[in-house]
């Protein structure tokens, strides 16, 4: 139904900022301060990591199956948000965030980070898209909103390591999605 297509779309662009990828954009050099000798090169190494992935993603969305595609990106972010949570923690050498980070941004562009935008437009037909995006659009700009602002917070009460937990652990919420 139309309106169980919308619902799933809703959830899939909320999924989408529930991971916490704005806040690990905007706070990587923050994070990664004190844990590699230059967190700007770092932040700028994500960002470059972005652009790779995102034009990697354009070339395999059109040849691979979107389900494919979203559990690769739901499990490598899993996997990677794990990795930089323990190496936040010190459990890991510090090397490991950033790889942590990186993997963590180089797996949602693969999957998650098109998709929610790509699939509608396959799904809906013309005459309610227009309806369904701007819903969609809407749930995702406050849902980033929500998640950038509460981002200090959350690092406040549960260290960076816990930030990167928490918004991880939404991969496991967004696999059974």
């Amino acid at each position: 139904s139309d309106l169980r297509a919308v619902l799933l779309h809703l959830g899939l662009h909320a999924t989408q900022q529930l991971s916490g990828i704005n806040a690990g954009f905007y706070y990587s050099t923050t994070f990664l301060d004190g844990v590699i000798p230059n967190p700007a090169l770092g932040t700028a190494l994500v960002g470059l990591v972005n652009v790779v992935a995102t034009m990697l993603a354009s070339s395999l969305m059109d040849g691979q199956r979107r389900v494919t595609m979203l559990a690769l990106s739901i499990g490598g972010m899993l996997v990677s948000a794990a990795v930089l949570t323990l190496a936040l923690q010190g459990l890991l050498s510090n090397a490991w965030a950033l790889v942590g980070v990186i993997l963590y941004v180089f797996f949602f562009e693969l999957g998650l980070g098109p998709g929610c935008w790509l699939i509608p437009s396959e799904v809906f037909y013309n005459a309610i898209r227009m309806r369904a995006m701007t819903l969609a659009t809407f749930a995702n700009r406050v849902t980033t909103t929500g998640v950038v602002a509460s981002a200090i917070s959350i690092q406040d009460a549960w260290s960076w390591s816990g930030f990167f937990a928490w918004y991880g652990s939404t991969a496991l919420v967004a696999a059974a999605f």
